[in-house]
């Protein structure tokens, strides 16, 4: 079961991804991971469907990170509610399926599921905005890369 300590990032969609980097640094003086293509190919409850984004997180806040996405091909992601609009919190998860099946018992409803990197999106009405869950597993392979390695997970496609 997940807990308030698994909670690791606030994810956002922003039209451009460098110019947003910019100027929360500026802002808020934020560091950032490299930026990294990611394209992977999700169950939805359409199908199969690509998924391709740019996605980086700061890496000065380790405790909570900030996410950024640019949907590069957007078509996964506009098959769910609020199309391509995806605020989000993200939550490592240690027992990914059953995380997936209690979100689901308690009315949150599964938009998408990558099982190569096991994550999945949950959106529920009455709350509003999606939660993420990250299989732990892939949390030494995440936290390089926000200390500044190549990220090696969901770069190419993949069937689910």
């Amino acid at each position: 079961m997940i807990s308030e300590v698994d909670l690791f990032h606030t994810g956002y969609v922003v039209s451009d991804i460098a110019a947003s980097m910019r100027t929360l640094t500026d802002a808020i003086g934020y560091e950032w991971a490299s930026v990294a293509d990611v394209t992977r190919s999700v169950n939805t409850d359409q199908g199969l469907l690509p998924r391709r984004s740019l996605v980086s997180y700061t890496s000065n806040t380790p405790e909570h990170h900030i996410e950024l996405m640019q949907l590069i091909d957007g078509s996964a992601w506009e098959r769910m509610p609020r199309g391509s609009d995806l605020p989000h919190i993200g939550y490592w998860s240690g027992d990914f399926d059953e995380d997936v099946h209690r979100l689901q018992r308690a009315g949150f409803r599964l938009y998408m599921l990558d099982s190569e990197s096991s994550t999945s999106y949950h959106h529920n009405a009455a709350f509003g905005y999606y939660v993420e869950f990250v299989n732990v597993r892939d949390r030494p392979l995440i936290q390089a890369w926000i200390e500044g390695s190549a990220l090696t997970i969901g770069q190419t496609d993949s069937a689910v």
